[in-house]
Order: structure tokens, then C-alpha cells, then sequence
């Protein structure tokens, strides 16, 4: 009895020691499984940082080219709006010089009339001398 006692308590021995080395091997196997799927996440977090970083650098760029593009456009509002000034004081100063030029245009126009007009009464007079001088010289040759 103390044999077979013996024999099934190192029947049940055996078993337990397959039954741990069955385990120990999930285990190993789990603990494997698991530093890869570990290592795999160290990967992928490593990866997305250096993603993230470089998207994060492009924002940063994006914001200083932002920030350039809001000072060139408020200089550039400013000197249009400089710009637009001196357009109205030369279209002022435009509209002053055409009402000008029109004032001498129609001094210009009346001075001419004048001028045509004397004109004509010289005309008029040096034909009525040549008419009298020609009358003279009959005259005395009569």
C-alpha cells in the first residue's frame, strides 16, 4: 500500500511538475508576447511623438508666416490708405487746376476775340488808307 501510495503521490508529482512547466511556458510565452506588444507601443508612442513634433513645427512656421503676413498686410493697408490720401489731394488738386486751365481757356477764347475783332478794324482801317491815299494821289495828279 505504501508502494502504490507512493507511486500515485509521484504519478501526482509528475503531473504537477508538467503541469508547471506547461504554465511556466504560457507564462514565458505570455511574458514574450507581452514585451513585444510592449515594444511594439514604445515604438508606435516614439513615432507618433516625432509625427506630433514635426507637426507641431510646421504649425509653429504656419503661425510665424501667420504673424509676417498680418504685419505686411496692416504695413500695406497703411500705405494704401497713405496712398489714397495723396490721391485725393491730386484729384483736389486736379480739380483746381482744370478749373483753372478753364478760367484761362475762356480768357484765352475772349482775349482772341478781341484780337480778331482789332484785327478787323485794321483791316478795315488800312483798306479805308489805302482807299484815301489812293483818292490823294488822284487828287494830285488831277
Amino acid at each position: 500500500e505504501t508502494e502504490a501510495n507512493l507511486k500515485e503521490k509521484h504519478s501526482k508529482l509528475e503531473e504537477a511538475q508538467q503541469s508547471i512547466e506547461n504554465l511556466s511556458s504560457t507564462a514565458t510565452a505570455k511574458e514574450s508576447d507581452m514585451s513585444q506588444q510592449l515594444t511594439d507601443l514604445q515604438t508606435n508612442l516614439k513615432e507618433t511623438t516625432e509625427e506630433s513634433n514635426q507637426r507641431q513645427a510646421k504649425l509653429d512656421e504656419t503661425s510665424e508666416t501667420l504673424e509676417t503676413t498680418k504685419a505686411t498686410l496692416a504695413t500695406t493697408a497703411t500705405t494704401l490708405a497713405e496712398k489714397v490720401a495723396e490721391l485725393e489731394t491730386t484729384g483736389t488738386n486736379l480739380s483746381e487746376k482744370t478749373e483753372e486751365c478753364s478760367k484761362l481757356t475762356e480768357n484765352l477764347a475772349a482775349k482772341t476775340e478781341e484780337s480778331n475783332q482789332r484785327q478787323e478794324m485794321l483791316d478795315e482801317t488800312t483798306s479805308t488808307l489805302e482807299a484815301t491815299k489812293a483818292t490823294l494821289g488822284e487828287t494830285e495828279a488831277n
